[in-house]
């Protein structure tokens, strides 16, 4: 127990983690400093990190303004190896909420750590998902982060986001005129880092910007392309390839096994059962027409839309109006608190690879690389997204399926009853083909609802 005093030797050792871990209030920050005195919030704890680190990391933008309010500043690193400062973390955890009160209390924008890494690079080098790693991007970028900076490789945000392998920020370094021909220390440019990890997408791309010669893509994609694709990089790509030729094969095995075989083994044994056949006979043929309908009916956007570069530019504009503000405070010598400026289409979500504005509901799917309007999820068996536009067809094929495997299993069932269950290989063969569809189309169309109610609670 600590009693009460001035002695700086009474200040109890906190373990800063837990307790922000725990949702600290600011008014526990209030009553510490009334009993030890503000030095307790200059303390840090065994990993190097003080409370404004530890709040820039869980996005505690209440509590960051108590600490910073209190004399902490804002600029303060870590006692770590690289030694990131507070916007440094906010950044790689995607806090942009806590990026905006530390830039309001006079953090640098283009801080460095121990590493020459500013906050951007941070943010790109660690952002856990791609998705809200480029509006975090964005958001430095719209208070005036400067992406043309070199760390201490010589390495730029651009040669980062190509290793990290992040497509869209990649598209949003170009599309703002970062140059895809930037070498590091070593010589090393984005689209030699593209052709060492082998994203085809992020090649291309820089390809493109790097007006790069056709014969170049060809060499390429035949050598060293494909001799830098790790295996994870094979495996995903023969996983998915093969679950888009999943479907043809399962159809393709329904009409050269399951029709003969009925025809032969089942029909002779169960001839009374009309209305059954009648079944099984449609749900087969609806199976057909029901997933070509699928699979054919497309909800692309658009790409490259005037309205996105109009909203690009004029959220850029933001960060000029933010250097002018932070030039007059620091001329006055003020130690006032830095006033903002907002950031115009703040709620407009962007593509930065389809080049458009997404509507609610539209999302970028990574497999089609495409944005799909009113997106539910991408079915790697018919290697197409459902949608509003083919939700209700998704879900009748997997019914349709699962009524077409209930009725075979039926008429096999009744079909063995006449035959006092002697199992030949092609009645085994039906069963597992039965099975095969009652058991996928069933779990399809569970899965399909789910994604119906979620989408619709969102």
């Amino acid at each position: 127990m600590v009693t009460k005093g001035d002695n700086k030797s009474l200040i109890p050792r906190i373990d800063w983690q837990n307790l922000v871990f725990e949702r600290i209030t600011s008014g526990d920050l209030l009553n510490w400093i009334e009993e030890y005195g503000s030095d307790i919030l200059f303390q840090f704890d065994s990993k190097g990190y003080a409370p404004i680190h530890w709040v820039s990391k869980f996005g505690l933008h209440d509590i960051t303004t108590t600490l910073l309010e209190n004399g902490v500043s804002a600029s303060t690193p870590a006692d770590v190896v690289c030694g990131a400062q507070p916007i440094h973390i906010a950044s790689m955890e995607g806090h942009t909420e806590v990026i905006d009160v530390l830039l309001s209390y006079g953090a640098d924008v283009n801080a460095r750590d121990k590493y020459k890494c500013t906050p951007l690079m941070r943010a790109v080098m660690t952002g856990s998902h791609h998705v809200r790693n480029s509006r975090t991007i964005l958001h430095l970028l719209c208070r005036g982060a400067d992406p043309y900076l070199f760390d201490g490789n010589k390495f730029s945000v651009l040669h980062y986001a190509t290793l990290k392998e992040d497509l869209e920020a990649v598209n949003l370094f170009l599309n703002i005129g970062v140059n895809p021909n930037l070498r590091s220390q070593i010589g090393v440019k984005s689209l030699h880092i593209a052709y060492y990890t082998g994203n085809y997408q992020i090649v291309k791309r820089l390809v493109i910007a790097s007006s790069v010669s056709p014969y170049a893509i060809y060499s390429l994609h035949q050598r060293q392309f494909r001799a830098n694709k790790s295996i994870k990089s094979l495996l995903a790509d023969i996983y998915n390839y093969g679950a888009s030729f999943f479907m043809v094969i399962w159809f393709l095995s329904i009409l050269v096994f399951m029709y003969p075989a009925y025809v032969y083994d089942l029909v002779p044994n169960s001839m009374e059962y009309v209305k059954l056949h009648v079944v099984l006979l449609a749900s087969s043929g609806l199976d057909w027409v029901l997933w070509y309908a699928t699979w054919a009916t497309r909800s692309y956007v658009q790409p490259n839309s005037l309205e996105y570069k109009k909203v690009l530019e004029a959220k850029l504009v933001s960060a000029s109006k933010l250097k002018e503000e932070i030039k007059k405070i620091s001329e006055s010598k003020s130690k006032e608190r830095i006033k903002l400026p907002g950031i115009p289409y703040f709620s407009v979500k962007l593509c930065h690879t389809c080049k458009i504005i997404q509507e609610i509901g539209t999302k970028h799917c990574s497999y089609c690389n495409r944005c799909i309007a009113n997106h539910d999820h991408h079915c790697i068996y018919l290697n197409n997204c459902i949608s509003s536009y083919n939700r209700i067809l998704f879900i009748a094929l997997t019914f349709s399926l699962a009524v077409t495997g209930s009725s075979l299993i039926i008429i096999l069932y009744i079909s063995l009853q006449k035959t006092n269950y002697k199992v030949n290989w092609r009645q085994f063969g039906l069963f597992l083909l039965a099975l095969n569809l009652c058991f996928n189309g069933g779990l399809m169309l569970v899965h399909s609802i789910i994604k119906l109610f979620k989408n619709l609670v969102i």
